[in-house]
């Protein structure tokens, strides 16, 4: 449907810490039933703009935005894994989901 409205969309969105800028100014949409790509070298930002989708950070400037809403709002039924997995290998996977949710407030 042409005028369906994106699932996801991200406006200027800017990410710091301290002086390293992460992303700066991102602005994309992205449709619905469609498969999305983060393609770029190390330090590029890919982990830190799909943690902005996830909910783990906010922008530090720009909004990222569901269809129905803002993204904080659907942060519990969103997850990212990495490569960097940060999980706990003394723990089952049932401990670490659940300490992994407690950190998140879910």
């Amino acid at each position: 449907m042409p005028d369906e409205v994106p699932l996801v969309t991200l406006d200027k969105v800017s990410k710091q810490f301290g002086d390293v800028h992460a992303l700066d100014g991102v602005t994309t949409t992205i449709d619905r039933h469609t498969s999305t790509a983060l393609i770029g070298g190390n330090g590029a930002g890919k982990t830190t703009l799909l943690r902005i989708l996830a909910g783990v950070y906010r922008p530090s400037e720009g909004s990222a935005t569901f269809a129905d809403g803002d993204l904080t709002l659907h942060r519990r039924r969103i997850g990212v894994m990495t490569e960097s997995t940060g999980l706990h290998l003394r723990l089952t996977a049932w401990e670490n989901i659940r300490f992994h949710a407690r950190l998140f407030g879910i």
